[in-house]
């Protein structure tokens, strides 16, 4: 294989958080940009013009980085290795179906006349909905061996007709998470750990109807 450089590196990820042993949040971020031509064209580019704003010098570059971030739910067992991408456009209703799903998990059980927790099957239905082309149901399932009520309902996820089991735990776990998390912020991190690869020059192009080739050229 010929000498990876910076302009191969397609796509960055970080693992977010663990849900289970076979589940995950990642947080991807695409650097790979599909030219007009259907070439690839890098995240960060560089433009040199002229300028009268300074007096030591008549032209100056300007740097402008563009990327496409998403959050990937995965889960994998013995049988099954499923993702569900939740692009950012996305991500606000993704939020809207967690907070719906939080109300049903703290009201969907209550104890019954022997002291013993039942699900109350008017609150505990099952809930559908398509968020980034992924059809979604969530299915509220009684733990019978619960030691405490934090462990008593577990959700089922059907996620494009693959299955998921997550504890109440996990899921509270996942809704801080993905509600908290700086995805711009992580991303221009994660991005910046390939800048000491990249050197001034490597992607300039010069306006004025003048081009200098560069790395990506």
């Amino acid at each position: 294989m010929d000498r990876i450089t910076y302009d191969d590196y397609d796509c960055l990820s970080d693992v977010v958080c663990s849900l289970s042993g076979t589940t995950f949040i990642k947080l991807n971020v695409l650097i790979g940009n599909k030219g007009i031509e259907g070439n690839k064209e890098p995240c960060i580019k560089e433009y040199s013009y002229n300028t009268s704003k300074y007096n030591d010098r008549k032209r100056v570059v300007s740097v402008k980085r563009r990327f496409h971030s998403f959050i990937t739910l995965e889960f994998k067992n013995h049988t099954t290795n499923e993702k569900m991408n939740i692009m950012i456009k996305d991500i606000a209703e993704f939020i809207d179906m967690i907070d719906n799903v939080n109300q049903i998990l703290d009201s969907c059980y209550r104890k019954d006349s022997a002291d013993k927790y039942k699900l109350v099957s008017s609150k505990a239905k099952p809930k559908k909905y398509d968020i980034s082309d992924n059809l979604i149901e969530v299915q509220f399932h009684m733990n019978q061996e619960y030691t405490s009520e934090k462990d008593l309902v577990y959700l089922k996820l059907v996620i494009n007709g693959a299955e998921m089991q997550i504890t109440k735990k996990s899921w509270k776990n996942m809704c801080f998470t993905l509600s908290s998390i700086d995805i711009y912020g992580w991303s221009s991190m994660l991005i910046a750990g390939l800048m000491p690869n990249i050197h001034p020059g490597d992607n300039l192009l010069e306006l004025n109807n003048r081009r200098r080739k560069g790395f990506f050229d």
